[in-house]
């Protein structure tokens, strides 16, 4: 893939010097090199709160201004933000998935965090430092009414999917707002076929990240769902331990 933009770059820059035009990034909007690097990235930090539904506002705005978009956090790649469902009586779930270039960018980048939040959580907040297995990107089936199959990307690995277009790239895709996700922390000792069973019985996934938590060992699990019920509706709960809901309301990339 990188060779690939390399190649789209360099076509792009002599077309632009042909024409007089000044020199720029001409991958700028292109969501193929943001989803590469996305792809690649080794390192992701799980951050969990739990907040009056009054304060949820200001909790996610904190989140946004101490994050990649306003801050053009060094080496991070990728953030998404899902809020839970309450009846507007109990306290919500917020959960946010950062993806990094490295382990010293996750910690700079959760410091930074630390120090922005204001005191609106009813529990302290979980940070969860993980390091990324693999994802799961479901093909064409669930449009075309046919059985879901899905690919396995690794992170570093040579990987089809930018050539062929047989999967949905749309769970790696910035600004997709919405969707249902799901984070699920595995019982300890679950191994990592059991998780990919798990998540691949599915047939409303659109795709699945299976962290390992740097401190546990134990699997963590992020998806997003074409529809919920169906996921539901096929999920087993004897591998999870924890197992939080919620509707994407912020996905972004640094700028």
């Amino acid at each position: 893939m990188r060779r690939r933009v390399s190649q789209l770059a360099g076509a792009g820059l002599i077309a632009m010097a042909a024409f007089g035009l000044a020199a720029a990034p001409v991958w700028a909007d292109d969501p193929l090199y943001g989803i590469a690097q996305t792809v690649d990235a080794p390192t992701v930090v799980i951050s969990t709160f739990n907040v009056d539904p009054g304060s949820t506002a200001a909790l996610i705005d904190d989140l946004v201004q101490s994050g990649p978009y306003n801050r053009g956090t060094a080496g991070l790649m990728d953030e998404t933000i899902s809020q839970g469902l309450t009846d507007g009586a109990k306290p919500m779930d917020v959960f946010s998935v950062s993806i990094f270039q490295s382990e010293n960018a996750a910690e700079s980048a959760t410091t930074l965090r630390k120090k922005v939040l204001r005191m609106a959580q009813t529990r302290e907040p979980a940070y969860i430092k993980a390091t990324v297995i693999e994802h799961l990107l479901a093909d064409w089936g669930w449009e075309r009414g046919k059985e879901v199959k899905f690919l396995r990307v690794v992170p570093g690995k040579p990987t089809k999917i930018y050539d062929e277009y047989g999967s949905t790239l749309a769970f790696f895709k910035s600004g997709y707002t919405g969707q249902m996700s799901m984070l699920e922390f595995f019982q300890p000792g679950a191994s990592l076929d059991a998780v990919r069973a798990e998540l691949t019985r599915r047939s409303g996934m659109s795709g699945a990240s299976i962290y390992r938590d740097d401190t546990t060992g134990s699997f963590i699990a992020y998806s997003q769902y074409f529809n919920t019920a169906s996921a539901l509706a096929s999920r087993s709960d004897s591998l999870v331990a924890d197992r939080r809901m919620g509707q994407v309301t912020q996905n972004y990339r640094a700028r």
